[in-house]
């Protein structure tokens, strides 16, 4: 009797030994690829300036660059806390009522570059990153795990498939606010999970709700069509059911939210809306080309499955249904050639409770009607998001992978959960899974990466006694954010703008500079016309590449 309530403990103490040992490991896989993070795409470098640029959120706007030479350290300056403000939450609300975005990724930001004030280090953006990573994965084998009404071994795959994959890793080194997006939006879907299949609502479940929707609102604007959708299938779900007190008390947690949102930052709505000039006009604007949806549908599917499924979805659900077909006629023929008996032995019986557990994946209908409503959620915030995002790329749907991985675990637990070798089928899908993850890695490394810029900087403080000249069009001004962390080493710099082949503006510029200046070249410009053009009009007589950029080209001339 004592080894069997004992055997329970033992199976409970094997599951956390493993949830804990696949989180650690995979906290550590995710501070090895940001330890091979070696460059910056403008957007995170902008992180780091609206997040601690004093009352002045763009480099380039309102500022001495439009007027002029500027010392290097101007640049260093946008993107580091001062000294003299740190812990200022007022310019950082200030910084987003002019940009895109809500505050609350740059305020955690912030708070870190605040404590090193001066300093700059892709760490004060990826650290939080990792952290928001650890509690989705928490998240993504809790809701799993309530699903499945306990199963620990269907949660962890899901954990392992979706923690593991390229998108997870891609969207932990992107010093944005979209890591932080997927932890409050798993959050939400297992909070309205629980709610739905304990089929109740305490003040405290109501509570926390309130403050993810909060969080979720004050990171992106884009939980606002995440959370539409699933408070709309969730508010369904209570009307059919004739929960009429319950669906009250929803209704007011969700106003309530937005009621803090709009004391907090009442710029929300006026974003949310289109009311502004900048990203929520142009989001109205796009909702009205239909025309682009199928095609940028069909690229963010292709994002999808190049970065969850190695490019090979179809080939995976293929090899899974042979799997599978194999084990269904394996178990057939083991039973033409069995006695079937109706006495079973113990170990018999534990097998087939094992089996049985397997077996049903998903708890009850309420966890199936949980699933159902997130995934048309993800499918509906995918349609739009194909018609109103600016790009089609990964970072917007970054959020929907962990509910994809969910989604996909259970497919293939499902198709091989009916050869009736259950044991051997589920071993079979912890395979192919790992299969597909490691499929991931041996094609490609996350995205953002920029490991062809880690010299750069280093590069650019060789010359740091030299002037730099930074020639562009008018409408790519944003080009010097793109170089912030190399401009900063450079004695001064100017930003000479041209239009068209009108170079005359690189004249007066060259009077002023030093006698070898290094010169930045916008690379939408004829670049061999401009070297030429600086060689004759400087009388330099050799020009030399210091480092290749992705925008730009980087020019060392010397007479």
């Amino acid at each position: 009797m004592g080894n069997r309530h004992n055997m329970p403990r033992k199976h409970k103490r094997t599951s956390r030994l493993l949830f804990l040992s696949v989180l650690i490991l995979q906290i550590l896989f995710a501070v090895f690829w940001s330890s091979q993070k070696a460059g910056f795409w403008v957007d995170e470098l902008w992180s780091y300036g609206l997040a601690n640029s004093y009352y002045h959120p763009y480099v380039y706007i309102e500022g001495p660059v439009e007027e002029g030479w500027v010392p290097g350290e101007y640049f260093g300056d946008y993107v580091t806390a001062d000294t003299e403000h740190r812990f200022d939450y007022g310019s950082v609300f200030y910084n987003q009522e002019q940009d895109t975005h809500p505050p609350l990724f740059y305020m955690v930001l912030h708070t870190i570059s605040s404590f090193f004030p001066e300093t700059f280090s892709k760490w004060y953006g990826l650290f939080p990153n990792i952290i928001y990573f650890s509690i989705t994965s928490i998240l993504v084998y809790l809701w799993c795990s309530k699903l499945s009404g306990g199963n620990r071994n269907f949660a962890l795959l899901a954990m392992i498939f979706w923690g593991f994959s390229i998108a997870a890793m891609s969207c932990v080194i992107y010093i944005r606010m979209y890591m932080l997006l997927t932890m409050w939006f798993v959050a939400t879907l297992y909070l309205h999970s629980c709610m739905l299949m304990e089929n109740r609502q305490s003040f405290r479940q109501l509570a926390a709700l309130l403050l993810i929707t909060f969080s979720g609102f004050f990171t992106h604007y884009y939980f606002s069509i995440l959370g539409a959708f699933l408070s709309a299938g969730y508010i369904c779900w209570l009307m059919l059911h004739k929960h009429w007190k319950r669906l009250w008390q929803y209704v007011v947690t969700m106003l309530l939210s937005l009621g803090l949102v709009w004391i907090v930052f009442p710029d929300t709505f006026v974003k949310i809306f289109g009311r502004d000039s900048n990203r929520g006009v142009q989001a109205y604007q796009n909702l009205k080309n239909a025309s682009s949806l199928l095609p940028h549908l069909n690229t963010y599917l292709g994002i999808i499955n190049t970065e969850m499924f190695a490019g090979h979805l179809v080939l995976f659900l293929l090899a899974a249904a042979a799997a599978a077909f194999f084990l269904r006629q394996l178990h057939i023929r083991r039973a033409e050639n069995s006695i079937r008996t109706r006495r079973l032995s113990d170990a018999s019986r534990r097998e087939q409770r094992k089996e049985k557990r397997t077996e049903h994946l998903l708890a009850s209908q309420s966890a199936c009607a949980a699933l159902g409503i997130a995934a048309v959620d993800i499918c509906i915030y995918t349609i739009l998001i194909a018609l109103i995002a600016p790009y089609q790329a990964d970072r917007y749907i970054f959020c929907i992978f962990p509910v994809i991985a969910i989604g996909f675990t259970i497919l293939i637990c499902k198709i091989f959960s009916l050869t009736k070798e259950k044991k051997k089928g589920f071993q079979a899908a912890c395979i192919l899974l790992l299969v597909l993850v490691a499929g991931q890695w041996i094609q490609r490394t996350p995205g953002y990466l920029y490991t062809e810029k880690k010299n750069n900087v280093a590069l650019s403080q060789q010359y740091s006694d030299k002037d730099c000249l930074y020639i562009t069009y008018d409408y790519n001004r944003y080009l010097p954010t793109n170089n912030v962390l190399e401009l900063q080493n450079y004695q001064r710099v100017l930003t000479v703008k041209v239009s068209g082949e009108d170079y005359m503006p690189i004249d007066s510029a060259l009077q002023e500079t030093m006698t070898s200046p290094v010169v930045y070249i916008d690379g939408m410009m004829n670049v061999s016309d401009v070297i030429q053009y600086i060689t004759n009009a400087g009388g330099y007589t050799k020009s030399t590449e210091i480092y290749p950029d992705d925008k730009t080209y980087v020019i060392y001339f010397e007479k």
